[in-house]
């Protein structure tokens, strides 16, 4: 192989690894910090209509993946845009 240039199986095999760690590493970072103000807005929209509405419900609705919803439910409550009413399991979250 090295007498035709190219490189040793060794050599490609680390290279391979290298690559698929920093994929790995990428895929984490690479969660968008500018929420779309659209989406926020249709959320809490949505809650307005159904205060009991669920995650997997606003997912499938505005056709984003549920950790997206969750990333944006915790943007309005951090904003203080929306609060929890009662208990984790029964409760609901309502527009301020």
């Amino acid at each position: 192989m090295r007498k035709a240039g190219l490189p040793g199986p060794y050599s490609s095999i680390i290279f391979l690894l290298l690559q698929l760690c920093l994929m790995k590493r990428v895929g984490r970072e690479n969660v968008p910090e500018n929420v779309p103000e659209k989406r926020l807005q249709d959320i809490m929209q949505k809650m307005i209509k159904n205060n009991k509405i669920t995650i997997p419900e606003l997912a499938k609705d505005l056709n984003v993946n549920e950790k997206t919803i969750k990333r944006d439910i915790e943007k309005l409550r951090k904003d203080k845009k929306i609060k929890r009413i009662g208990p984790d399991k029964g409760g609901y979250l309502e527009v301020v």
